[in-house]
């Protein structure tokens, strides 16, 4: 049951994902509007998101980009860490 719940409560996150995905691909081919378009419809799906739900998608992706900066350590200087 709780898994079924997480599931659903994080179904936003997928199509989110997806939205900026297909955005940052429009505006690397420079397709302003279709960008644009992507961009108007996440943000219609974040508004309309209750507020709980809200709350879960932004410790989601907090999370996914504390993973991301874990996975990338770099030095002082920029440089990537080399280990062994």
């Amino acid at each position: 049951m709780l898994r079924e719940q997480r599931r659903r409560a994080l179904r936003p996150c997928g199509s989110t994902a997806a939205g900026t995905i297909k955005r940052r691909d429009a505006e690397a081919g420079d397709q302003v509007e279709e960008a644009a378009r992507h961009a108007a419809t996440a943000l219609e799906l974040v508004h309309s998101l209750p507020v709980e739900r809200a709350i879960l998608l932004t410790r989601a992706f907090a999370f996914y980009f504390e993973l991301i900066n874990l996975a990338r350590p770099t030095t002082a200087s920029g440089g990537a860490l080399h280990c062994g």
